[in-house]
């Protein structure tokens, strides 16, 4: 799991069961809010291992773009 800087905001990218997973924190990258994108990143991570899926925002991951049809 890792964090990164993008836009001034936290991200969080990941994979999991060979699936990649972003996402934007909504936190400004700063090093004050860096322990509460980690926990974001970790609620992510938690809500996939147990059967709920994490909303994506923006564009989809290439991939997931043709299973929608």
């Amino acid at each position: 799991m890792a964090l990164r800087k993008r836009s001034g905001k936290w991200h969080y990218r990941f994979q999991y069961k060979g699936q990649e997973y972003t996402g934007s924190t909504d936190l400004a990258a700063t090093s004050q809010n860096m322990r509460e994108a980690n926990g974001i990143e970790a609620e992510a991570l938690k809500a996939l291992k147990s059967g709920r899926s994490v909303s994506l925002r923006g564009r989809p991951f290439f991939p997931l773009a043709f299973e929608d049809g």
